[in-house]
């Protein structure tokens, strides 16, 4: 019903990157949020002041993208009852068919800090579903480490593999994936 990172959102090659699939065959409706100042209120440190979000198909084309949560679709966010606390966050309503996708979490200006990436299915008991979530980020320590969320719906158990990744990303070119 819903996947999420909180990651310790930075510029360049360190911003906040979570790839999700939507699988089956039909389309779905999900709301696809990127958090910052709210999270002060849960007592995070540092939270990202003023977070951006981008669209991204698997094809590199960009579909949508949102500064303040209420510059674009507000209606729609509120009533599937996912309105951000705080107007500097960012949010989309989207139906999307089939396939895989990225949300790219930024600070406004290029500000860093803890932001939270969070897909949300507004479909849980249609055929398709929410199937995986990657993020790529920067890991910290303490406070700042990198930290992934779900949340399963209906009376089902599922299989889940967790596998956290770093010497691939090496060799893949990104110059501060974590060696081990």
């Amino acid at each position: 019903a819903d996947i999420s990172t909180r990651v310790n959102v930075q510029t360049g090659q360190s911003v906040s990157v979570g790839g999700f699939i939507i699988g089956s065959t039909a389309p779905k409706n999900v709301v696809i949020r990127a958090m910052g100042p709210t999270l002060s209120a849960f007592g995070i440190e540092g939270s990202l002041s003023d977070p951006t979000l981008e669209l991204w198909d698997s094809s590199g084309n960009l579909l949508q993208t949102n500064d303040n949560w209420k510059d674009t679709q507000e209606q729609a966010i509120r009533d599937a009852q996912l309105a951000p606390s705080n107007d500097l966050e960012s949010a989309l309503f989207v139906s999307l068919p089939p396939g895989a996708y990225t949300a790219v979490v930024k600070g406004k200006n290029n500000t860093t800090g803890i932001g939270l990436v969070e897909v949300y299915d507004l479909q849980p008991s249609s055929s398709s579903k929410l199937v995986n979530i990657s993020t790529r980020g920067s890991v910290g320590s303490g406070q700042n480490v990198m930290i992934g969320g779900l949340i399963l719906s209906g009376p089902d158990s599922a299989r889940i593999l967790f596998r956290a990744m770093g010497p691939s990303l090496l060799a893949a070119g990104l110059e501060s994936a974590l060696p081990d």
